[in-house]
């Protein structure tokens, strides 16, 4: 690699697992306003984490000193319902008791945008099943866990346990960053 990816994330999460891939990047917070499901009633939950991810990658490129940057975005989905992220504890507590003994989809869109402009493009899903949650249970975890950045309003990496009764697919894409997908994109686009 040339140059260093540019990673357009201010998320730690998403930093710590690219760094597990030993490809030198920096970070640059997007400056792109995330589309939410209601805004977007008209695009499918994998077109608008598309368009986020894209118009996150495109709101810190810049052809002269990021040559390769790469943008992610995650939704959670149940049936018809797509969650982002939780406007306030209220919404978010709405959010646990709609997962609560059902299982979802964690959709993660990857944007790898080339000097070129080119983009590299995919979308990851993975099947994620609750357990049944009680009321109190769900306090105690809005009370330990932030989960005002989170989609679906829960982070797989803290107190998982009290939730998920059983992740199918890839775990990290529940973290919000698909670390082996990344991979092969990085490898497709060869930067």
């Amino acid at each position: 690699m040339k140059s260093p990816l540019c990673l357009a994330s201010s998320s730690p999460r998403r930093q710590q697992l690219l760094r597990q891939l030993g490809v030198p990047f920096y970070s640059k917070p997007p400056t792109f306003s995330e589309l939410s499901p209601e805004q977007v009633t008209c695009l499918s939950p994998r077109e608008l984490a598309l368009r986020n991810a894209m118009g996150k990658a495109f709101s810190v490129w810049n052809p002269g000193s990021d040559p390769w940057v790469l943008a992610a975005d995650t939704l959670v989905v149940l049936g018809a319902v797509c969650l982002g992220k939780p406007k306030d504890l209220t919404e978010a507590r709405t959010m646990l008791e709609l997962l609560s003994g059902k299982t979802h989809h964690v959709l993660t869109a990857l944007v790898l945008v080339t000097p070129s402009r080119q983009i590299r493009s995919l979308i990851c899903a993975t099947e994620v099943e609750f357990r049944r949650l009680t009321p109190p249970l769900i306090e105690s975890y809005l009370q330990e866990v932030p989960v005002l950045d989170k989609a679906g309003a829960y982070a797989a990496q803290e107190k998982a346990e009290w939730l998920i009764k059983e992740v199918r697919g890839s775990y990290t894409n529940v973290l919000g960053f698909p670390i082996e997908e990344v991979a092969c994109l990085l490898a497709k686009g060869n930067p």
